[in-house]
């Protein structure tokens, strides 16, 4: 229900609650994406949700890493599952997180998953043409040069400075 999102959604922005409440938020967020729930949101709230998981994820960049953890896994299913998604988040991702060296392991954390998660949709899309596919793996196939680039810079910055990352 509408009820259910807004108030797991009013628990992640909240401060000051032990890790296991927001743990349990986090938690059951996923498992509503994963149970294909966002279904029941209209078209507007399930944007304002995908906007709300990046707020949470950078709220929580720096912990409790069980938190952010099931955020990412939030998002990135909800990327997968979701059909209607843009088809150009794995550049929008990039772009939030790769403004500061303080978002690049969430940002890593991220594409990680994105990846995986476009690995298992592509079973379901294998064979049709591009303009079929799912919006999460054009959207991985349009940033995938932006990607390497930036692994690349990350790597250049780790060589020249280890403590940098």
């Amino acid at each position: 229900s509408a009820a259910a999102w807004t108030t797991l959604d009013l628990l992640l922005r909240a401060e000051g609650l032990p890790e296991e409440g927001y743990f349990f938020a986090a938690n059951s967020l996923r498992s509503k994406i994963r149970r294909n729930d966002v279904r029941q949101l209209e078209e507007g709230a399930r944007e304002r949700l995908r906007a709300s998981l990046m707020e949470h994820i950078f709220k929580f960049r720096h912990g409790p890493m069980v938190v952010r953890k099931q955020l990412c896994l939030a998002f990135s299913e909800y990327a997968g599952k979701f059909d209607g998604g843009k088809a150009d988040i794995v550049q929008e991702v990039c772009t939030s997180l790769s403004q500061s060296q303080e978002t690049v392991p969430v940002l890593l954390e991220i594409l990680l998953l994105l990846g995986e998660e476009a690995d298992h949709v592509q079973e379901k899309y294998h064979g049709l043409p591009p303009e079929e596919s799912h919006p999460l793996l054009v959207s991985a196939w349009a940033a995938a040069l932006a990607v390497l680039n930036f692994l690349h810079q990350c790597f250049e910055t780790a060589a020249k400075n280890p403590d940098a990352l």
